[in-house]
């Protein structure tokens, strides 16, 4: 782990952090081994590796444009672009090496994602990945809004059903980023 802040910023500990590592950069993946490899503007990125995996990142983007050497054993969207993004745009896919790829997109593109770690008044970066820029968000905990609910229980015998509890997950800003 690593510090992150500075003389500007200052975590809350009842705050949440996701933080977003390597700038134009992505993950490739083989045997369990990550590596980073820098997206230079109109050059594509080659892997040697067998079988591997790439997952990378979109922020903030409204498109993703890819051109593959060859067909991805596996990916993550259909076709060879993604239109309509949304604020964080996970991307993955499998491939079998030698295989290049390019993208083109306008939004930031960042190589990994990791919950940052408040300790004190330090935000760590919880892993000692070789990357030096960073992108943090911050979401407060303290801020809540109240919904109404209503349940309507449907039979489809003549005997009434015991209901004695109905659970409803609290949906956060923070789960609708995990779950991209």
């Amino acid at each position: 782990m690593f510090v992150l802040n500075n003389e500007t910023f200052k975590p809350a500990q009842n705050n949440h952090y996701i933080i977003y590592g390597g700038k134009n950069c992505i993950t490739s993946i083989y045997n369990e081994v990550s590596k980073f490899h820098e997206k230079k503007t109109s050059t594509p990125i080659t892997l040697s590796d067998k079988i591997g995996r790439v997952t990378f990142y979109v922020l903030d983007g409204s498109y993703i444009n890819f051109e593959f050497s060859k067909q991805p054993l596996s990916r993550n969207f259909s076709g060879y672009a993604i239109q309509g993004t949304k604020k964080v745009r996970k991307v993955t896919f499998e491939y079998e090496g030698p295989f290049s790829f390019d993208y083109v997109t306008d939004g930031d593109v960042y190589a990994t994602r990791k919950t940052g770690v408040v300790k004190g008044s330090q935000l760590l970066y919880p892993d000692a990945d070789e990357l030096s820029t960073f992108r943090i968000e911050e979401y407060k905990r303290d801020i809540t809004t109240e919904h109404s609910f209503t349940a309507k229980i449907k039979q489809s015998t003549a005997i009434e059903p015991l209901v004695t509890m109905v659970a409803v997950k609290e949906l956060s800003v923070f789960d609708e980023v995990d779950a991209q």
